[in-house]
């Protein structure tokens, strides 16, 4: 709770101008929506229609690493990562997009690539290799989501290197850090 209680500092924080603070809700708000809205809506929806497939794959809303992960820790650490891409100033070069993206994309289908192989199916991808709207949507998603994460460190190495690391950023990163392994751990408990 440490790191929920930050962000809520990061955003109450009377230091920042209200744009700062209307950028990192904004963060925030944008991530929830993409991250969890959208699955657990359709989840929603799902339920309610009497969607066949919800019966017969574990949806979203059976998911702690949605809940927690998608629908808590997300907002919470691309607020954080916000926060520090606004404090260094930082440029989108094309050569760190492009690092970037294709790290992201490219974990991205590692996942993919894993879930096939090994039948983690769920209402996403009901069947191995065979993936729904929401799996693409969900694909598109999380590739974005690492792409946005690996521009995070990319930057994050530049401001160490430039000496702009400050202690409040240093402890955003541990918390950072602790999210994504608390993420990890929710993914594993939920497949196994």
């Amino acid at each position: 709770m440490g790191q929920a209680r930050e962000a809520l500092d990061a955003l109450t924080d009377g230091s920042k101008s209200d744009d700062e603070k209307l950028v990192l809700a904004t963060t925030a708000v944008v991530t929830f929506l993409a991250a969890f809205g959208v699955s657990g809506g359709t989840n929603l929806v799902m339920i309610a229609t009497h969607d066949p497939i919800i019966k017969q794959h574990k949806p979203t809303l059976a998911f702690a690493s949605a809940w927690i992960g998608d629908g808590i820790l997300l907002p919470i650490i691309n607020m954080l990562m916000m926060s520090a891409f606004r404090h260094w100033g930082t440029r989108m070069g094309r050569r760190n997009s492009a690092v970037a993206l294709l790290g992201g994309f490219g974990l991205m289908a590692v996942f993919q690539v894993v879930q096939a192989t090994q039948s983690m199916t769920n209402y996403t991808m009901p069947a191995p290799w065979q993936w729904t709207w929401l799996g693409y949507y969900h694909m598109l998603y999380m590739g974005s989501q690492f792409s946005f994460m690996g521009f995070y460190f990319i930057a994050l190495y530049h401001a160490w290197q430039q000496g702009h690391l400050s202690a409040p950023q240093q402890r955003h990163l541990l918390a950072i850090a602790g999210m994504i392994l608390l993420f990890a751990v929710l993914l594993q408990t939920d497949y196994s």
